[in-house]
């Protein structure tokens, strides 16, 4: 997981999705967020548990613009 948050920081991208586990202590999406975190990144690391999860994180950033 760490090495995937740096490639896609490294990409540029804006919006990571990183499985919350339903809510795991030790999640890949704590493991994300504390990466992202550390390597300061301004790259958004979104929780999801589903990949309906992250359609509607995407629907709704296209409706915030």
């Amino acid at each position: 997981m760490i090495k995937k948050v740096i490639a896609a920081d490294k990409e540029g991208c804006d919006v990571f999705f990183a499985p919350n586990e339903n809510g795991a202590k030790n999640s890949n999406y704590h493991i994300a967020k504390k990466t992202a975190e550390e390597i300061g990144t301004d790259m958004k690391v979104v929780p999801v548990d589903t990949f309906q999860d992250a359609l509607d994180y995407l629907e709704k950033m296209d409706a915030d613009k």
